[in-house]
């Protein structure tokens, strides 16, 4: 074989290996990568000889294209131990499996893998998730291609750098799932529930365990119901407790309001009083009211604050793009006095009071107003987000516009 060229897995496997006199000695079975390098590197091929299966080094593996197919000659049937090593068998542990596509941040199934030989080293370059791949599975990819050759018709190749996947069960648990971690938290946690949502759900565990807990959290808030609940079900009590109470109180309201009632207060128990006391206020709310859809993340502060510590209060909280735009002032009792805009603050001098820039003429609803007439007060006012108070005007939390739509539409919001 010339120094550099390509072959696909799934037109080599099966075929017979014969020894360099050109004698039949087994038929290869499978191919072993050793993942310790940037793109996968075959180490070693399972071949079936007489005697029984043995994993030998592909290192003595000539590959040589001929009419009709591919001639694999092994010149020293040397064994290899891959002791300690982290290798992934490709017919047992890669084909057919779900993978990551990075780029278009999805799941998609392995049908054959691209293998580059470059001065005799076998790397995986790409992975084909298309037809081809399936047929070459099938053995019939050259007699598909020459009927539709008839037609002027062709099937595309869909194949996946290997540089833009990421594999995540490759059956060694911890290992392989704790370095994909690195380049699964880099995505949207909204990307990151809609691909574990098409994982089987042992895989949707072990992914969910090897995130910390403000990951997982964000994670969770984003997935359908019913993932959430057979996920939940699955962890420990003190796992979950620890995730919901990292999560916003109205969201872990909303999951625990779902749960059966004896498993909510066992996780209510667990988590911290002051978390649990903040989701045991919302959910006593019953679903058609305000009170049900409000955050008690919030910023607040007092009219005789300057500019320069208000932007040093925000700077410490870090609060959540959609409840930073509008803010209120509050007495020393709590009570809703008026609103600032996250502009008149970043607009205004370090020294200005926001008693000298703050709206009193702000609009708000009591927690036990009807959800439903939230609609027509954010259309009427064009509003992000709605301050929540109690019957003494005292300010309890705010309704986003995202909550709002959910409740319309009776289907989990997606932030």
């Amino acid at each position: 074989m010339t120094s550099s060229s390509t072959i696909f897995y799934n037109n080599i496997i099966g075929k017979k290996v014969i020894s360099t006199e050109g004698k039949a000695i087994g038929r290869l079975k499978d191919l072993v990568a050793d993942l310790g390098f940037l793109r996968p590197r075959i180490i070693a091929a399972v071949v079936s000889f007489p005697d029984g299966l043995k994993t030998i080094d592909f290192s003595a593996f000539q590959i040589t294209h001929v009419k009709g197919g591919y001639l694999l000659a092994c010149r020293d049937i040397k064994p290899i131990n891959l002791h300690g090593m982290e290798t992934v068998h490709i017919a047992g542990q890669l084909l057919n499996q779900k993978i990551i596509d990075m780029n278009r941040k999805r799941t998609i199934l392995v049908y054959d893998l691209k293998i580059a030989i470059v001065d005799n080293k076998s790397i995986v370059v790409a992975v084909d998730a298309g037809l081809q791949g399936r047929l070459r599975q099938w053995g019939i990819s050259s007699f598909v291609q020459k009927f539709l050759k008839l037609f002027d018709l062709s099937i595309p190749n869909q194949l996946v750098l290997w540089d833009n996947v990421e594999a995540i069960n490759f059956g060694q648990t911890a290992v392989g799932i704790s370095k994909s971690m690195s380049s699964l938290n880099r995505l949207h946690p909204s990307d990151m529930a809609d691909i574990m949502e098409e994982m089987d759900h042992n895989t949707q565990v072990k992914i969910f365990s090897a995130m910390d807990t403000e990951r997982a959290a964000d994670v969770l808030e984003e997935m359908e119901p019913d993932t959430q609940d057979d996920l939940l079900e699955s962890l420990p009590s003190d796992i979950i407790a620890d995730v919901l109470e990292a999560m916003p109180a109205d969201e872990a309201a909303d999951i625990l309001g779902d749960m059966d009632e004896k498993k909510a207060e066992e996780l209510l128990k667990e988590m911290g009083s002051e978390a649990s006391g903040e989701v045991r206020d919302l959910m006593r709310y019953d679903d058609s009211e305000v009170g049900s859809l409000m955050t008690t993340d919030y910023i607040s502060f007092h009219s005789q604050d300057t500019i320069s510590a208000s932007l040093e209060t925000l700077r410490r909280e870090k609060p959540e793009s959609d409840v930073i735009y509008d803010l209120y002032i509050v007495s020393d009792k709590g009570e809703l006095e008026a609103s600032v805009t996250l502009r008149d603050i970043v607009v205004s001098g370090p020294e200005v009071k926001l008693m000298d820039i703050m709206n009193r003429d702000v609009v708000y609803v009591h927690d036990t107003d009807k959800a439903e007439s939230l609609k027509d007060i954010i259309e009427k006012y064009n509003l992000l987000a709605v301050p929540v108070v109690d019957a003494g005007k005292m300010l309890l939390g705010v309704v986003i516009i995202n909550d709002v739509m959910f409740n319309l539409n009776k289907s989990r919001r997606k932030r």
